[in-house]
This record gives structure tokens, sequence and C-alpha cells, in this order.
């Protein structure tokens, strides 16, 4: 048997401090590739292979206290297994083990047998490469056929000349970390859920790029935007099936930005540490409930993040705040989690350098199901030069980063290297969770309690969910809220005036056959088998994409939410019923490309 263990390490060698080598343009930038050797023989370090591994990284007695928590990880993970050996016998404990693969395997068949055939797809993307602002398209068709399925990464962009790429292997934890916690909640996780799976990757797309590719960035870049696109895609078919709706949710933080600084410490002493600030992002909203605020996605089980006091004490920064940011969830019927924002300057040094890694800057990648809206994107702001120092010293500290006079820099999604001087501010917020439905089916109630406990202001209250909040009384404007309403419904209905409404067959009765999410449903009709809204609307054949007969608009960005930005090469799309103008999907999409057809059932 073997056992492994896994952890971070802040600095294994490359050109940059923290390994995350933004500018690499080959894997031999960014650090010393390692092949299995033996660094503990019969019991006893090889001082030569660990002086080797040491004298790569510019922190190497942090890489040294890691080294040895793993060989203690190993020594205990040996003994145990040892011990469960000499209890029950070598084949007892085998016989489990394969036992317990073949129960995962058989209840995650189980599972799919229960949920429609058909082909589900996500689409995502990466904004800049770490050298341009170029876009990288990630797309996936999940096929599920019986108790198989298909991961087919067919179409995605070509593997990047920059950081942001990923392995085979980068691709597989990607899959496995959006199928575990939605198929598999309740079913051991090993090997055995791979079993029913095949993976189609061509070689040189970005999620299954060539050697020499630079990939110090795959985790949060490349592998997590597959993620992202086969939680998107499991979780619509999730939603075609009454028992597993309440599992299928909207995106959580869709993205992953990493601040590294390093230099020398306020005890004089070099120093390194990785800010994962972005951990407190929004959760994605359900079908049933909001997302939480503030708690990362669903590959983290129980993400944490250092409290300030702990970070200030080992690191030479002070933390202005760190706090919920407002407007940022993700709005529908029920609304994504809140992310948090956070400023800091340094103390007790005259600079640190800083290395920017991250991505969803100019791509919103918490995207909303069945209608509902997308979650904030980040925002990374430097103001250098400014005036902290003095406003310290009459004791003001600010809440809001504009509260300060400096020179306002836009750090971007890949900044790569810069300084961090003793009067600059650094600010960065990250994103809220995608929305589930359409926001105007919100309850007005629900929405006046986001107003009062600061998750939304009552600008996007009127103008995203049109819930009148008086703010003498903070109390929902009932008769205004009503009418606000009917006129965006109205309003919609007027966008594409060219929709032509289909020709609706007439029947006593309208058996339902599949719910599709939300306010969708698969029908069956005198013979036909239609999509129907649930104002009864026919909106065309299981067979084609309803989008097609769909009222279809391109969307200002500030219209969704005043912390969502978006690549030029890249336009928001909500897609409403064009009979009651109930909106049941928002697509991020490259302008030239056709809808997504998010939901293909195989109905017989």
């Amino acid at each position: 048997a073997w056992s492994g263990t896994v952890l971070h390490q802040l600095a294994i060698g490359g050109r940059e401090p923290g390994s995350w080598c933004p500018r690499a343009t080959d894997k031999f930038q960014e650090g010393m590739a390692i092949p299995p050797i033996k660094l503990v023989d019969v019991g006893t370090v090889r001082r030569d292979i660990w002086n080797m591994l040491l004298a790569h990284s510019r922190l190497p007695f942090l890489l040294g206290l890691d080294l040895k928590a793993q060989i203690a990880g190993n020594n205990v993970s040996n003994k145990r297994l040892i011990e469960l050996f000499e209890r029950y016998g070598v084949d007892t404990v085998m016989a489990v083990m394969e036992g317990l693969i073949e129960e995962t395997e058989q209840a995650l068949r189980r599972r799919l047998v229960q949920l429609p055939d058909g082909v589900y797809r996500g689409v995502d993307y990466l904004d800049h490469d770490g050298h341009e602002n170029k876009l990288y398209k990630i797309q996936v068709a999940v096929t599920k056929d019986a108790d198989t399925l298909t991961f087919d990464f067919t179409g995605s962009s070509p593997q990047a000349p920059g950081f942001v790429n990923c392995t085979i292997v980068g691709l597989f934890g990607g899959i496995a970390s959006a199928l575990f916690p939605l198929l598999a909640y309740d079913i051991s996780r090993n090997g055995g859920l791979f079993r029913p799976v095949k993976v189609i990757a061509p070689e040189g797309i970005v999620c299954n790029a060539k050697p020499p590719a630079p990939v110090s960035s795959a985790s949060v870049a490349a592998s997590g935007v597959v993620r992202n696109v086969c939680e998107a895609a499991l979780a619509r078919m999730l939603a075609c099936n009454e028992r597993e709706l309440r599992e299928s949710k909207a995106l959580s933080k869709g993205y992953s930005t990493i601040l590294n600084l390093g230099g020398v410490s306020q005890y004089g002493e070099p120093f390194g540490t990785m800010l994962l600030e972005n951990m407190i992002s929004g959760e994605g909203a359900y079908s049933f409930r909001d997302g939480w605020s503030a708690v990362g996605g669903t590959a983290n089980v129980q993400p944490s993040v250092a409290n300030i006091e702990m970070t200030e004490n080992v690191a030479p920064i002070l933390y202005l705040y760190r706090r919920i940011e407002r407007d940022s969830c993700g709005p529908g019927k029920f609304r994504g989690g809140d992310c948090a924002v956070t400023a800091l300057k340094i103390h007790d040094v005259d600079s640190l350098q800083g290395i920017l890694s991250g991505h969803g800057v100019e791509v919103p990648n918490s995207v909303g199901l069945f209608g509902g809206g997308v979650g904030s994107c980040c925002h990374i702001t430097l103001i250098k030069g400014s005036d902290i120092q003095d406003k310290m010293k009459g004791g003001n500290l600010p809440r809001e980063i504009d509260e300060l006079r400096g020179k306002t820099i836009n750090l971007g999604a890949k900044r790569g290297k810069f300084t961090f001087g003793l009067a600059d501010v650094f600010e960065y917020g990250f994103q809220g969770g995608g929305g589930w439905g359409d926001p105007l089916l919100r309850e007005p109630q629900k929405v006046l309690r986001d107003v009062i406990g600061g998750t939304i202001s009552t600008k996007w209250a009127r103008k995203i969910y049109g819930v009148i909040v008086n703010l003498e009384t903070m109390q929902v404007d009932g008769h205004g809220t009503d009418e606000l309403r009917k006129r965006k419904l109205r309003r919609r209905l007027l966008l594409t005036p060219q929709v032509t409404l289909l020709p609706q067959l007439k029947a006593i009765e309208a058996k339902k056959l599949i719910p599709m999410g939300e306010a969708l449903e698969v029908v069956t009709m005198d013979g036909h088998r239609l999509i129907r809204c649930r104002c009864g609307y026919q909106m065309g054949p299981v067979s084609q994409n309803w989008k097609t007969h769909a009222v279809k608009n391109i969307v200002h960005r500030r219209t969704v939410g005043s912390l969502v930005k978006i690549h030029e090469d890249l336009e928001i799309r909500e897609y409403f019923c064009p009979f009651c103008g109930l909106r049941h999907s928002v697509e991020i999409a490259r302008k030239e490309d056709t809808p997504l057809w998010e939901i293909e059932l195989k109905v017989e």
C-alpha cells in the first residue's frame, strides 16, 4: 500500500517569490521539477536531497518545516495502516478497501440512472494569461447516458503562453471538485467515483496543456475554471430531477485571487506569506435558500482564513478593514452569498514585494442558474503615495478606499510583481455567489431584510428586484412594488419586438415529464414533447434549444450590478419568456457565439 500527504508549500523556487510566475513562458522558469525520489531512506533523511531542495527556496526554513510535517504525516499514516493489517489481516483490509471502491461506484451509478439522459453544458472564461489580457474559454458538454458520464472539453481555447494552463492532472482535479460535492454528497469519496466517468480533452488546450507550457497558476486558473463549468453542467442535470433538485446550486466563488508578499519582516527577518482572503467569497444560491456569505466554494469543505491579528503578527502589514461588500451577491429568487473586501497597508518596513495572480476581474465567473444573476467581479486597487499616514496620526482609519488621496491604480487580474510602499494602500474585493431564479420572484420582505442588513442598497433593491423601500419607515411600499414589477415585466417584452410568438397547441391536459430548474418543464401534449414556461407558454419542442424562441437582451453590465465588469470580447445576455416576461437564463458569452444549449434532453 501507499500513503501520501499533500499541503501548500510557500516557496519552491522559480523566478518569482512564492513560485507563482505570471511572466513565465515555460515550465522551466517556474521552479524545479522533482521526479519521485527517496527523501527518507530506512528512517534517515537523505541530507544531500534535503539540502538540494531547500537550496532552491527563498524561504528554506518554511520549506523544511513543511517537508517535516509531510514526513510526520506519512509516518502516522503508515503506523495506522500497519495496525489495521495486524489487527484484521491483509486479506480483510484489502477486501474492505476494494469493497468501498465498488460500493462507491455502484452508489453513483444508481444515482445516475435516476437522472434524465441528455447533454448538459457549461462555459466559463479566464481573463489574462500573465502576458496580455487575452480571453480563454473552457467549455464542457457532460453527456449522461444510463449510468455513465462523459465530460467532453472539445472546443476549449488552445493552451496559453502564460502560467494559467493546467495539465490533464489539473483537469481531473477540477472535475473531481465538482463531481464529488454535487453528485457524491452522501457517497464515500474514492476512486470508484471515476469508474463511471469518461473524459475527452484534446491535448494542447488550456485545460490539457502540452509541455513545456507554464502551469504555476493551474490550481486557481484553468483547473478552477474546469470546476466552474463542470459544476454548472452537473447542477443543471440535478435540476432536472425532483428528488435531486435540492442539491442543485448556482456557482460559488468562481475564481481565486492570490496575493503573495515577501521581503524583510518587522522583526528584521526574511519572510513570505500568501494571503487567502479570496476564501471569503460568496456561496451560490440553491433552489430553496440563499447562499451563505463569506464561505468560499464547494471545493473547500471547511474554508478558513487566518484571523487578522495572526497575520499582522507574522507579517509587516496592518489591516484597515475586512468586511462584507454590499451589492456583491448574485441576485435571484434566492440570492447568492456576499463576498468580503479587504484593505491593508505595510508597517515598520519601507517596502515589500507583492505578486498578484488571479482572474475574474473582467469576467463574472459566479454565474447564476435559471434566471439568477451573476455575482460581483473581483476588483484590485492600489493607492500609491496615499495620505494614510496622516489620517492615522489624526486617529482616522478610512472605511472606504475612496476616502484616501493618492494615485489610484487598477492592478487588473495578473499584475505580477509590484512594489508595496509604506504610504500605499492595497484593496481587493472578491466574487459573490450566483443567484437562483428571476430576481422579480424574490419575496419583497426578503429584499427588505437584505437592505436592513446591509447586503444590498436601496438603489439595487429597486433596480434589480423591483422592490421599493421607504427609507423613513424602512418598510416595503407594497403597491409601488407591485406596479414597478409589472412595468419591468412589460418592458422586457418590448426589448425585442421582432420575436414572434410560437403557435400553441391546445390540449385539455398536459403531462409533466421532467422539470428544468426553476420555471421550465418538459411536458407531453397530444403526442408532442414540449418545453413550457410556468405561465403555460410553450417554448418549442424539446429537441430544440428553447433560447432560439425566447426574448434575448444584451445588457449593459451596470444594469446587472455595480461591481460587475465585462471583458471587451464578452457580453451578458438575458433570455425571457416572450409571453410573461419571466427571466429563464443569464449567459456570459463571446459576442460571436450562438446561445448555449444548457440542457439538451434525450426524451423518448
